[in-house]
C-alpha cells in the first residue's frame, strides 16, 4: 500500500469514528472506557 493510500484510508476511519462519536457521544465514551478498562485489566494480572 502506498502512503498517500493509507493516509487516505486514515482520515476515512477518523471521519467515521468522528462521526459516529457525535452521533453518539455516550455510547461511544462507554465504549473507550471499557475497551481501557479491559486492556488495564489484561496487562495488570
Amino acid at each position: 500500500m502506498h502512503d498517500s493510500e493509507s493516509r487516505l484510508g486514515n482520515d476515512i476511519t477518523k471521519s467515521c469514528l468522528a462521526s459516529f462519536a457525535h452521533g453518539n457521544p455516550g455510547y461511544f465514551l462507554n465504549l473507550w472506557h471499557g475497551w481501557n478498562r479491559r486492556t488495564i485489566g489484561d496487562s495488570s494480572t
